[in-house]
């Protein structure tokens, strides 16, 4: 007598590749990260493609004056982009599970700025005093990437 009749069998094949492609699926997403919004300036008085140079940015929302808060999760910045008033601070807390850094490019005569590997829970200030549009990555996962516009 047969203990796996024939349709039980085929039920458990189609399990199992149904489970396979929800792996290879997960998989792929993990790998790819989160998708990224795309922000064009309208009118840049200044403009650059490279990390931590800064730009005129007129499309931007309202600054925030004071500190802003922005969180480092699922291999993304948020909110992004982070709009400030001149002179504020921007603190960059880590809650992934990962390390993470916040990287910005040399500008305006100033070095590039690494911050630390930032474990889970950790977290790095930047005070920012010039007005202009900043992009930023993570020196780790450099398709983590995000914008500071300061007004």
């Amino acid at each position: 007598m047969n203990a796996n009749p024939p349709a039980v069998k085929a039920i458990n094949t189609i399990v199992v590749f149904a489970g396979a492609a929800l792996l290879a699926v997960a998989a792929i997403l993990f790998v790819q990260g989160r998708p990224h919004k795309a922000t064009t300036a309208t009118s840049p008085a200044v403009s650059s493609t490279a990390p931590g140079s800064p730009s005129v940015d007129a499309t931007a929302g309202p600054a925030v004056a004071g500190p802003l808060a922005v969180n480092i999760a699922d291999f993304a910045f948020s909110p992004n982009p982070a709009v400030i008033a001149v002179g504020s601070t921007i603190t960059w807390t880590n809650k992934d599970s990962f390390a993470h850094t916040v990287k910005f490019a040399a500008s305006n005569g100033a070095a590039a700025e690494e911050s630390p590997s930032l474990g889970s829970g950790a977290n790095f200030s930047k005070t920012f005093a010039t007005p202009g549009t900043y992009a930023y990555i993570c020196g780790i996962h450099n398709s983590m990437t995000g914008t500071v516009t300061v007004k």
